[in-house]
């Protein structure tokens, strides 16, 4: 689904020389039954030698004595956002070394962490180029800062429908900068604001964008 479309445009950006950073999400099965237990958040690039490449995002069985055993909860998961936080917010701290910041989700189990929110504005602020996806409404229940970034004039959003990933895919790719030439940011226009762009009527899904991409789940995928 949406972490296989982030992931292979991050893979694409990389292969063009361009310099990715960030992060995605891994399913964790039970080795004994195949069913899901949870997710992981995994390293895109790196923030150093010692920075974790790998920590539990959240599971369905708290550990004892640990930072995952917790009362923070998304639907069946106990989150564990301490190990979020030590592997993805130094992944998106602003730097000069980065071309695309790859976020694998802004979405409900990620923003237990205030401390992830305020990265995620403070990149969007600086005018960085992100990849990404954004969490769908769930029977009714929305998530803000999905739908504040969605609704920003920089960003582009392809909707992500199970019966059409492939075409979301390309959809997506053909948006992403392809060459080491990208990492040249467009003249400042005097304004922090940005630059309108004319975007599609309202629930068409999409709309074009500069320089930040966003892929939004438009049905229930993964978590």
């Amino acid at each position: 689904g949406k972490t296989t479309l982030v992931k292979r445009c991050a893979e694409r950006l990389a292969a063009a020389g361009l310099r990715v950073r960030g992060f995605i999400t891994d399913e964790v099965l039970d080795p004994a039954t195949g069913r899901r237990e949870g997710f992981d958040v995994v390293a895109v690039g790196t923030a150093g030698a010692s920075h974790p490449r790998r920590g539990c995002l959240a599971r369905k069985r708290p550990v004892e004595g640990g930072a995952r055993n917790s009362r923070i909860k998304t639907g069946a998961y106990f989150v564990d956002r301490d190990s979020f936080e030590a592997v993805a917010l130094p992944l998106l701290a602003p730097s000069p070394a980065v071309d695309v910041y790859c976020i694998d989700e802004v979405g409900r189990m990620e923003l237990h962490s205030e401390a992830f929110r305020a990265a995620v504005l403070a990149l969007l602020r600086g005018g960085h180029r992100i990849v990404g996806a954004l969490a769908a409404p769930i029977y009714g229940h929305r998530v803000p800062l999905a739908d504040e970034v969605a609704a920003r004039v920089d960003v582009a959003v392809v909707p992500l429908r199970a019966s059409a990933r492939g075409e979301a895919t390309e959809r997506m790719l053909a948006l992403l900068p392809t060459s080491p030439a990208a990492r040249k940011r467009p003249a400042s226009t005097g304004s922090d604001a940005p630059t309108p762009l004319r975007k599609k009527p309202a629930g068409s899904g999409a709309a074009t964008a500069n320089p930040t991409l966003k892929v939004r789940t438009g049905s229930p995928i993964g978590k």
